[in-house]
């Protein structure tokens, strides 16, 4: 054998091979079954939870088998194929992140990620508690006049008076904060909003 072709040989035999980190591995990857719903505003200013939906103008929440509600982020083919599935418990696969009052889902894809911008901003609307019924068959959607602590864990809103709907992330305490308070009307957050295909998340600080 040539000594050029064996030396190139043995050069690329110790060339270390690494992962592409594009797409998420198995391990970081789970996958849990529930029913998704669409939080939005209707046409006399009511926000409502739909399980049947086209074009989601809110955001999306599923809850789990277990009554565990998250705020669902992911690309648009990804929401859309799950919009068009008819069955009512859907199986997804993606990453979870956030804590017990704040849970968050991204779905996992194939295709390649848009870069999801974020901006600094301050909102201002009404807190909307977004209460899963037992079974998980409904998700009440309930602007309280008294704290919300004591109940079980559930996801929050921010409703604007243009009626955009804001998922509400963030540290386990801040989330605390606003549940502690009975104040839900004109409530002003401030922190950085994060728009996704299958909605915007007010993520607070």
């Amino acid at each position: 054998m040539n000594l050029k072709i064996l030396s190139l040989l043995l050069a690329l035999s110790f060339i270390p091979v690494f992962p592409f980190s594009g797409f998420a591995s198995d391990k970081e990857l789970q996958t849990i079954e529930g029913q998704i719903f669409c939080v939005e505003q209707d046409d006399e200013g009511k926000v409502n939870s739909l399980v049947r939906y086209a074009n989601c103008k809110g955001v999306l929440l599923v809850i789990d088998k277990n009554g565990k509600p998250y705020t669902l982020s992911g690309p648009k083919q990804e929401i859309q194929r799950l919009a068009n599935n008819p069955e009512r418990i859907k199986r997804i696969t993606g990453n979870i992140s956030g804590n017990s009052r704040a849970w968050l889902f991204s779905l996992s894809s194939l295709e390649p990620l848009k870069p999801q911008k974020t901006e600094e901003m301050t909102i201002k609307g009404d807190i909307v508690c977004l209460i899963p019924t037992p079974g998980g068959e409904k998700v009440l959607a309930v602007i309280s006049t008294q704290p919300c602590n004591e109940n079980e864990p559930h996801a929050h809103a921010i409703k604007t008076p243009e009626g955009t709907i804001y998922s509400i992330q963030g540290p386990e305490e801040m989330i605390v904060e606003i549940e502690k308070s009975s104040n839900r009307k004109n409530v002003t957050l401030s922190g950085a909003v994060k728009k996704t295909d299958s909605g915007s998340i007010l993520i607070i600080e």
